[in-house]
């Protein structure tokens, strides 16, 4: 058998030796592309860098605070010293504010009810009146009102009075007298009563 070859070797182009233009180009390619990635590195280490520097600043400042927290810690005896003397200087102002209630009890009520007479509104009047412990922190009024308006207007003089000045009261009711609906009963109770009863 005989072979017949049919592809004509002329036809296949061959390979021919590049060509030192061929040879240029490729070569700055090469270059070109190692250049962008050595940039590339490059920026991303100076990034790293820049991260290493403020970190390292950040754990300065963090050992100075620390230095200074611990320089400038207060002595404990010192705290304690001061802790006392506060203890005393309060002790002190609570006994006084017990010797001025006990001097006002010794005195009797008549500021209180003088104040409570001057505060009084027309078209009202008290019926029971307690003082507890001598002083006008602890009070409780008790009595009858021809509107709800007028124990309004009543409240509002008792601020106004000078002995009063600064009390609060817990407990106010204002309800229909028993027996007579024309009237209105009402019961004002400062707070430290209120509290305790």
């Amino acid at each position: 058998m005989q072979q017949v070859n049919l592809i004509s070797l002329g036809i296949i182009p061959k390979a021919e030796p590049l060509r030192t233009k061929q040879m240029l180009l490729l070569l700055g390619g090469f270059s070109l592309v190692l250049l962008a990635v050595t940039g590339w590195h490059g920026v991303g280490l100076a990034g790293l860098k820049s991260e290493l520097v403020q970190s390292k600043l950040e754990v300065e400042a963090l050992r100075q605070t620390n230095l200074l927290s611990r320089t400038d810690r207060p002595d404990t005896q010192a705290l304690r010293s001061q802790v006392e003397q506060l203890s005393t200087t309060h002790s002190a102002q609570t006994n006084l504010v017990r010797l001025l209630n006990l001097q006002q009890a010794q005195q009797g009520f008549s500021a209180q009810l003088k104040s409570l007479a001057a505060a009084r509104a027309e078209g009202m009047w008290l019926e029971e009146i307690h003082f507890s412990q001598g002083h006008s922190e602890h009070i409780s009024l008790k009595g009858k009102a021809l509107r709800a308006v007028t124990v309004a207007e009543f409240l509002q003089n008792l601020a106004d009075q000078r002995v009063f000045n600064g009390q609060s009261f817990e407990y106010l009711s204002v309800r229909s007298s028993e027996g007579d609906g024309s009237l209105l009963g009402f019961t004002i109770v400062s707070e430290d009563l209120a509290q305790s009863g």
